[in-house]
């Protein structure tokens, strides 16, 4: 469950969220966070992680139907619960948090991202943007959420861009987004 507040306005945005509040259910662990006054998890200070290493990152990766990282991750996990991952990430349970989809709305996001940041932490939308939307309409958004900036920056910088997408049949073309936000096909190939 989350919570986000910001100062009244007829517009806020995702920049306006002043306090955000996690609350883990099964282990009623609270995060919270309030912009310039960093981050908690059950009232002591949090922390991101420093790691920036892709292979000893832990990762929860949510990618569009069949799409899928081809770089090692020393971990994948998946809680299927945004917030809970973002408040993960600012306590350095989790390294990145990358969703392509589009799906996360962003309510779903305010309270999260203000405690990443406010650990210490990095959170774009996967073309390396500010996420500053309206929280008070449905948007939808993708989301990178990472422990620090150099693991956000390989994110950026297309070391995580490496993907591959399989048809029905399994025939397979490998694709690297590069930085100008455009796709090359580097080669094809047909899997069993």
């Amino acid at each position: 469950t989350s919570v986000a507040f910001s100062p009244w306005s007829a517009a806020p945005t995702l920049d306006d969220v002043c306090i955000g509040v996690v609350q883990n259910l099964v282990t009623g662990d609270i995060f919270e966070a309030r912009r310039g006054q960093g981050a908690r998890l059950n009232g002591r200070p949090i922390s991101t992680s420093p790691e920036s290493a892709l292979k000893n990152a832990t990762a929860s990766l949510y990618l569009k139907s069949g799409y899928k990282m081809i770089p090692a991750f020393g971990r994948v996990r998946a809680m299927g619960a945004v917030a809970l991952e973002l408040a993960h990430t600012a306590a350095g349970g989790l390294n990145l948090l990358l969703d392509n989809r589009g799906y996360l709305k962003v309510p779903d996001v305010a309270a999260g991202k203000l405690l990443v940041e406010e650990a210490g932490g990095t959170v774009t939308d996967t073309m390396g943007n500010n996420l500053n939307q309206s929280i008070t309409r449905l948007e939808r958004v993708s989301i990178v959420a990472a422990g620090n900036h150099l693991l956000h920056s390989h994110v950026r910088t297309g070391h995580l861009s490496f993907m591959h997408r399989c048809d029905e049949a399994g025939h397979c073309v490998l694709w690297r987004r590069f930085g100008d936000r455009k796709s090359t096909r580097l080669n094809s190939s047909h899997t069993d």
